[in-house]
């Protein structure tokens, strides 16, 4: 389904088109529970790389219990995650050594369950 020139969805996930080989997810459903990303997003018979969580992606998303980011992922903006209630596991991928992953002020603001985020060493 086609929402804007730039923007698509996919499942519960809003995705924008950033570049020729790239795409941010900036909305989620709020009824949205568990969440694996992968490296690349199909469209349209082209494949695109993820490489940005925007700000308020998953605001409210308050079902939300755990999300798997790959590490193609290199921002997590600010508030990315607000007041998701129920999420208690972040776990990003691993992947080749010195991926630079900026996890912006206040990502998971709000997210009182939250009990366990996996980084691995690769990450810096």
């Amino acid at each position: 389904m086609t929402m804007m020139a730039d923007e698509f969805k996919i499942g519960k996930l809003t995705f924008e088109i950033t570049s020729s080989t790239e795409v941010s997810l900036t909305k989620a459903d709020q009824d949205i529970t568990k969440v694996f990303l992968g490296e690349t997003i199909d469209y349209q018979g082209k494949t695109y790389t993820l490489t940005e969580i925007r700000g308020r992606a998953f605001d409210d998303c308050s079902s939300l219990s755990s999300i798997t980011i790959p590490c193609s992922v290199e921002d997590i903006e600010t508030m990315a995650f607000f007041n998701c209630k129920s999420l208690t596991s972040v776990t990003i991928l691993s992947c080749r050594f010195g991926i630079d992953i900026r996890i912006q002020y206040m990502a998971f603001w709000g997210c009182s369950s939250l009990t366990s985020v996996t980084i691995p060493n690769s990450v810096t």
